[in-house]
C-alpha cells in the first residue's frame, strides 16, 4: 500500500524510519489523510505551475511558500509520529494493567497482527501471525475460527464468553469490532482478550456467598421477627413471622412507630436507656414484652443494630426470637425457687448444700446465722472457713472423710458434730449427707441436713449415765440376791448335816438345789452386760455340770449337749433353770442303777417361733404302773406349774428312757 503514497509522503517517511513498511499500521488512517493533502497539495501545485510560467516572481514565491508548508507538514508529522509511539506504549503498559491483549486481523492479507501484552499471554514472540498459525494456540481453534469469520460476516461486533488457551487454566473472554476506512475496500477486526480468571472466581464465589445468605435470610425468617425502622423508629420493613406473631398486617405496621406494640409492662426508662443506646451506634440486647394486636402478650428476645451509611446512622435493624414459653417456664421457675428457698430459709433445720468436690452451693440462715459468713462460704469448702477464722480443721476433715463415703457408697449418711463453744460447754448437731443422682447415676449434688440435738444429746447423756448407774445397782442386786441365796444354801446344808432322817435330808437336798439353780442364774445376770436377758444354752450347760458334780457320778454317767445360742428374759430364765433342774435331778436319781454307765442328752434349739429343750437319759425310764398326771411328786408338780407359767407345753415319753421335751413360744 505504501507504493501509493505520493512520492513526498515516501520521501519523508524515509527520512523518518528506515524503511517504509516499519511505519506502523495503526498510523496508516494518518498517513492516508497525509496522502490526501498532498494530492490536493499536487493539484495546487500543478495549478501555480501553469500560472508560475506566466509569472516567475509568483512561481518563486510559491515555492518558498511550498517549501514552508512542506517543512512545517514534516514537523507535524515527526511529533504525531511520536505522540503515536507514545500512545502505543501507553497502550501496552495499560493492556498489562488490565490483563488485556489485542489483535488486529487483516482479512485480505490474513494476517493477524499482536499486541505486545498478548504476545506475552500466549507465549509467543512474533507481533504477526498467520490466521492458522495464529489460532492454534486455543482451545476448540477451528470452532473459535469459524465462529469469528461468522460473526464477521453477520455483524460488525463480536462476544465470546469463555476463551480457553491451550495448556492454561485461566478464562479469558473475546471480544472484538470491525473497522472499516473510507478510503479503503478492506475490513479491518479489532479483537481483545481479557482473562477474567479471577473475575469469574470472584463472581462464583459472590453467587455462592449471595445464595448462602439467602438461605440464612430464610433461616431468620422462619425463625426470627425481623423489621426494620428509620432513624426515627418507623417501621420501613417486616417479615411475615413479624405478622404472624403480632397478629398484625404488613399494611398495618408499615409506617406506624414500634409503639404499637407496647405492653405497658416497661417503664418509660426503660425505653430511654435502649434508644440511648442504639442513637449511639450501639447494639441494644434485651428482653421485651410486648402486646399482640387480640390484646394477648408474648416476650421476645431483642437485637436491635444500627446501620451505618458514610459513618452515619441511616436505619435500624431488630432481629427478636419469641421466648414467651422460656419466660412462663422461668417465671414458674422462680416462683418455684423463691417458694422453696422460702422454705429452706425458715425451716428450722440447717440446710446446706454441695456440689461434687464438697463445696458449698447453698446455705440457709439456720445453717449459718451471719450473712457475711454464709456470702464467704457460697463455693468455698470447710477448710476454708477454718483458714479464714482460725478454726479446729479436725471437724472439717471428719466431715470430709464422711461426705466422700456417702458419695462412693451412694447412701445417705449419718453423724454427730460436736461443737465446742468459747465459753467450754458443747453442742451437738445431728447432720445427714444425702448424695442425689440424675437417671445415668451420675453425681449432681449433695444435700446436708443438720439438726441441733444438743438439748436432746444432754438428756441422752443424762440417760445412758443414769443408766449406768442403774445398772450398776441392778449389778449390785443381782451380786446380794446371788450372795443371799448362797448364804441361805449354806443354811440349809447345815440343817442336812444336823438331821437325822433321810427323808428330810433329801428333801432338804432338792430345795438346796433349786435354791442354787436360781442362785446361777443371779450370777449370770451380774456378770452379763445386759441384765434384761441371759443366754440360756451356756446356763444349761453349767447346771448340768453342777449337778454331775454334785451327784458325784459323772464317771459312769456321760452328758452331752447341743446347744444354739438363744437367748431369754431372765423373767423367763428362773422357771426354765427350776424345770431343768427337776429333769436332770430326775435322771441322775431314778434312772440309772448303782455304777451303771448311762449317757444323758441336752439339746436346745430355736425355730419356727419356738424355743425347744430336750433332755433324754437311756435309763429305766417311769415305770408303767406311775401315772405321771396323777403323781404326787413334788418335782413333777413343779414342772407342770413352771411349764404354764412360761405358757409353754412340755412332753414326757418313757420308751427306752426318759424323754422330756418343753417347747416354749419365743419372746420376740
Amino acid at each position: 500500500m505504501y507504493s501509493n503514497l505520493h512520492i513526498l509522503l515516501r520521501r519523508q517517511i524515509k527520512t523518518s524510519f528506515k524503511d517504509v513498511n516499519s511505519v506502523p499500521k495503526n498510523l496508516e488512517h494518518f498517513f492516508y489523510k497525509i496522502n490526501e493533502a498532498y494530492e490536493n497539495y499536487d493539484k495546487e501545485l500543478e495549478a501555480s505551475e501553469r500560472i508560475l510560467k506566466n509569472t516567475s516572481e509568483e512561481l518563486i514565491q510559491a515555492n518558498k511558500a511550498l517549501d514552508k508548508n512542506i517543512a512545517n507538514q514534516k514537523k507535524e508529522i515527526v511529533e504525531k509520529t511520536k505522540k503515536i509511539i507514545r500512545l502505543t506504549h501507553n497502550l501496552n503498559y495499560a493492556e498489562q494493567l488490565v490483563g488485556v491483549g489485542n489483535f488486529t486481523w487483516n482479512k485480505s492479507t490474513n494476517v493477524i497482527t499482536i499486541s505486545e501484552n498478548l504476545s506475552a499471554i500466549i507465549g509467543i514472540k512474533s507481533s504477526a501471525l498467520k490466521t492458522d498459525q495464529f489460532f492454534k494456540y486455543f482451545e476448540k481453534s477451528v470452532e473459535i475460527k469459524d465462529y469469528i469469520i461468522q460473526q464477521q460476516i453477520l455483524s460488525d461486533n463480536l462476544f465470546l464468553e469463555e476463551v480457553r488457551l491451550k495448556n492454561s487454566e485461566k478464562i479469558y473472554t473475546l471480544q472484538g469490532k470491525t473497522v472499516k476506512h473510507k478510503y479503503s475496500k478492506n475490513k479491518k477486526f479489532i479483537y481483545v482478550i481479557k482473562d477474567v480468571t479471577d473475575d469469574l472466581l470472584k463472581e462464583k464465589e459472590l453467587k455462592s456467598a449471595l445464595a448462602s445468605l439467602e438461605n440464612y435470610k430464610k433461616a431468620l425468617d422462619s425463625a426470627a421477627i425481623v423489621s426494620t425502622t428509620n432513624k426515627s423508629g418507623i417501621i420501613t420493613h417486616i417479615n411475615d413471622r413479624f405478622c404472624k406473631i403480632s397478629g398484625y398486617s404488613k399494611e398495618e405496621l408499615l409506617g406506624k412507630n414500634h409503639s404499637i406494640l407496647n405492653s405497658g409492662f416497661h417503664k418509660k426508662s426503660f425505653f430511654v436507656s435502649l434508644w440511648r443506646t442504639i442513637a449511639a451506634g450501639k447494639t441494644w440486647t434485651g428482653v421485651i414484652k410486648n402486646k399482640a394486636k387480640d390484646g394477648s402478650n408474648y416476650w421476645v428476645a431483642s437485637t436491635i443494630i444500627p446501620q451505618f451509611i458514610n459513618e452515619k446512622i441511616e436505619s435500624y435493624i431488630s432481629i427478636r426470637f419469641e421466648i414467651t414459653d422460656k419466660i412462663n417456664v422461668y417465671q414458674k421457675v422462680r416462683d418455684q425457687k423463691q417458694f422453696y428457698e422460702g422454705i429452706l430459709n425458715n425451716i428450722p433445720v440447717d440446710i446446706a448444700i454441695f456440689n461434687k468436690n464438697h463445696k458449698y452451693l447453698f446455705l440457709n440462715p439456720i445453717a449459718v446465722k451471719n450473712p457475711e459468713i454464709r456470702k464467704f462460704l457460697i463455693g468455698k469448702n470447710d477448710f476454708d472457713y477454718c483458714n479464714k477464722f482460725n478454726k479446729d480443721v479436725s471437724i472439717a476433715e471428719k466431715r470430709r472423710e464422711i461426705f466422700s463415703n456417702a458419695v462412693e457408697k451412694k447412701i445417705a449418711t449419718e453423724f454427730i458434730d460436736e461443737l465446742k463453744n468459747k465459753d467450754g460447754t458443747y453442742e451437738y448437731h445431728l447432720r445427714r449427707f444425702s448424695p442425689v443422682f440424675d437417671k445415668k447415676n451420675k453425681l449432681i449434688y449433695v444435700i446436708g441436713f443438720g439438726l441441733n440435738i444438743t438439748e436432746k444429746r444432754k438428756q441422752e447423756i443424762a440417760l445412758e449415765n443414769s443408766l449406768i448407774e442403774k445398772n450398776a445397782l441392778l449389778g449390785e442386786v443381782h451380786h446380794r440376791v446371788k450372795n443371799n441365796l448362797a448364804l441361805v444354801v449354806g443354811l440349809v446344808e447345815m440343817q442336812i448335816s444336823k438331821t437325822q432322817l433321810d427323808v428330810q435330808k433329801i428333801q432338804l437336798t432338792e430345795v438346796r438345789n433349786r435354791i442354787y439353780a436360781i442362785s446361777m442364774i443371779h450370777e449370770k445376770l451380774y456378770k452379763a452386760d445386759d441384765f434384761a436377758k441371759i443366754e440360756i444354752g451356756s446356763y444349761i450347760r453349767e447346771l448340768a455340770n453342777y449337778l454331775s458334780r454334785f451327784f458325784k457320778i459323772s464317771s459312769t454317767i456321760s452328758v452331752s449337749f447341743e446347744m444354739e445360742t438363744v437367748y431369754m428374759s431372765n423373767k423367763s430364765a428362773v422357771p426354765i433353770a427350776l424345770i431343768i433342774n427337776e429333769v436332770i435331778t430326775n435322771s441322775y436319781k431314778y434312772a440309772f442303777k448303782k455304777n451303771q454307765e448311762g449317757q444323758i442328752n441336752i439339746s436346745l434349739k430355736s425355730q419356727n417361733g419356738f424355743i425347744e429343750i430336750i433332755v433324754k437319759d437311756n435309763g429305766t425310764g417311769i415305770p408303767p404302773e406311775v401315772n405321771i398326771q396323777q403323781t404326787t411328786s413334788l418335782g413333777f408338780k413343779l414342772i407342770n406349774i413352771f411349764t404354764k407359767q412360761l405358757k409353754a407345753v412340755n412332753e414326757i415319753n418313757s420308751l427306752n428312757g426318759l424323754t422330756f421335751k418343753l417347747i416354749i413360744p419365743n419372746e420376740k
